[in-house]
């Protein structure tokens, strides 16, 4: 063995020692770092903060910390509950595992870069406590308003770049302090963000600015429960990516917890229970740096293939009458935030109403079956809102599996009564198939008859309701009406003797009925439209129902009389 290989082995061996050493060295001194600065939170007694293990391999670069644990001091935790401090939420933290890799210790100390390949952190469980009470705290609360979040300073380095954090099973839960009720809880699988880079302004030193240029975020397997936990709310694959200014979101789903006739019969009101489920979402336009910069949430469209919607009510449960439901273009009026969304496409969706009413065996159904719903121009930026624009709404699709369903509504801005109108129609079929409708809400049950085709335009506001007219062409109806001790309104006329057997009659005489429904001040807009429906439904059957004709000559015959009162008078 020459001379010379015997000193590089000797090298070698020495540079190995000093790596291991050196290993061993600072893993010491980072522990001791670290425990330093512990033991100087812990002594402030707000918080006890713990690491169990630290280590650190400069060789591969890798760096373990495991059994994080944030919690708040026993002292000050029984203070904040009882709002003796200026905290408004207090934090406990636990965190399993983070895996720091890839990092080269020596460029760090010799070229101040800090250059990730990966950061892995797992068994996060964040419980947020929420209080009602504390100080108020007003300076701090104004030095936070001027604090800038443009840039981060982070001395004596030059460059930072993350590369890709890996986040594995969470959860975080929100609980009122005093009450320790759990107002939210949310968990999740896997959440990773790739594409992080911090870049140094090239005029300030060692202030950085993020970079989102290749920035993309992807959550797996979402869950978070709702509504006091009674839904469950869960997502397949969310992906954000910033380049494209896209969120991707799979099947996505809010479930009740229980069965929904079981849900709908633990609330004190007749409120609705929803059964939601989608394969796909897509968000077009999402600018991330305008909305964190304005606060002004912009898109292009969101686009929903694949939805499925169910409604179930349970109408033997009395109505909230102190309840005032707003309608779209009132809401987004009254919409603090500024939001404007282009265009909102809903595609290949089956949408599915039920309703329980007393003394009924079968629940009253609607379906709308290959539904496709296209929303536009949705606002609330004040600007916008003064604009001749306004919301259209067309919802196209078969109803009851048989007829074709063709509805456009418009919903005004800027009208001082916040008035709205709707046209539609509706196709062929047998009026049989519409009693699953009809029969378990108003008692009638269509034997027979075909329906040739429906035509209804509509115009009015939440305060007054609506009026229009219908035309809807029929022949050989034939009807049975079951009545009860408690009597339908607006219904007991009809007899299986006395109808409107067709439309246009054996003469062709065709019957143009009036529709006008009044605004229930506690039920919303489906039922004002439902109701304007069946009013021109009822009023076309009936041979005694209004019509247009009738009701434009009644309307003559007021104002003449009125004219005559006045030139009595005058």
């Amino acid at each position: 063995m020459s001379k010379r290989f015997k000193i590089g082995l000797l090298v070698l061996l020495i540079l190995v020692i000093l790596v291991i050493f050196s290993n061993i060295i600072l893993s010491n001194l980072i522990s001791k770092v670290v425990n330093n600065q512990l033991d100087k939170i812990n002594n402030k007694g707000e918080v006890s903060l713990k690491i169990d293990k630290i280590g650190i391999d400069i060789f591969t670069g890798n760096l373990n910390m495991k059994n994080v644990s944030i919690k708040p001091d026993s002292l000050f935790f029984e203070n904040f509950k009882l709002g003796k401090t200026p905290n408004a939420v207090v934090a406990d933290f636990h965190l399993s595992e983070l895996k720091i890799k890839g990092f080269n210790i020596f460029k760090i100390l010799w070229f101040k870069k800090i250059l990730v390949k990966q950061i892995l952190v797992r068994g996060i469980d964040l419980n947020l406590y929420k209080s009602d009470l504390f100080i108020a705290d007003i300076a701090a609360v104004k030095k936070t308003e001027k604090q800038s979040f443009d840039s981060i300073y982070i001395k004596g380095v030059e460059q930072i770049d993350l590369s890709r954090i890996e986040f594995d099973d969470f959860n975080i839960k929100i609980f009122h302090a005093q009450k320790q009720d759990t107002l939210f809880s949310y968990s999740g699988r896997a959440f990773e963000i790739s594409g992080i880079a911090l870049r140094n302004y090239e005029n300030a030193k060692s202030y950085f600015k993020f970079d989102k240029e290749f920035l993309i975020v992807n959550f797996k397997n979402q869950q978070v429960d709702i509504e006091k936990g009674n839904y469950m709310l869960s997502v397949e694959d969310i992906l954000f990516d910033h380049s494209k200014k896209n969120i991707k979101i799979s099947s996505f789903k809010m479930k009740p917890r229980m069965d929904r006739a079981k849900l709908a019969s633990t609330y004190k009101y007749n409120s609705e229970v929803f059964d939601v489920e989608t394969k796909e979402m897509s968000i077009d336009g999402f600018y991330l740096d305008t909305i964190v910069r304005t606060g002004v949430i912009a898109l292009d469209s969101i686009v929903v293939d694949g939805l499925n919607l169910d409604i179930y009510k349970d109408q033997t449960k009395p109505f909230n009458l102190e309840k005032r439901p707003l309608f779209l273009n009132q809401k987004l009026k009254k919409l603090d935030h500024p939001i404007y969304i282009n265009k909102v496409l809903i595609k290949n969706t089956f949408f599915s109403y039920r309703e329980k009413y007393e003394n009924k065996d079968n629940l009253m159904a609607i379906d709308i079956s290959a539904m496709n719903a296209e929303l536009s121009y949705l606002t609330s930026i004040k600007d916008s809102l003064e604009t001749d624009k306004k919301i259209t709404i067309n919802i196209k699709g078969k109803l009851n599996s048989v007829a074709d369903l063709n509805l456009d509504i418009l919903m005004p801005y800027n009208t001082w009564n916040d008035s709205f109108s709707f046209t539609g129609s509706v196709g062929a079929s047998q009026l049989s198939a519409f009693n699953s409708a009809i029969f378990p809400a108003a008692g009638i049950r269509l034997e027979s008859g075909m329906l040739k085709s429906m035509q209804f335009s509509v115009t009015g506001n939440p305060t007054d309701g609506t009026q229009g007219s219908m035309i809807m062409r029929y022949s050989n109806i034939n009807a049975d009406l079951i009545i009860e001790e408690k009597e339908k309104k607006g219904l007991t006329w009809i007899a299986n003797s006395v109808m409107v057997k067709s439309n246009p009659s054996d003469k062709g005489k065709l019957k143009v009925a009036l529709i006008e429904a009044e605004r229930v001040p506690y039920k919303g807009f489906s039922n004002l439209l439902w109701k304007s429906v069946m009013s021109g439904m009822v009023n076309t059957i009936n041979p005694v129902g209004k019509t247009v004709k009738r009701e434009k000559k009644h309307n003559r015959n007021k104002e003449k009389k009125d004219w005559k009162k006045w030139f009595a008078k005058s």
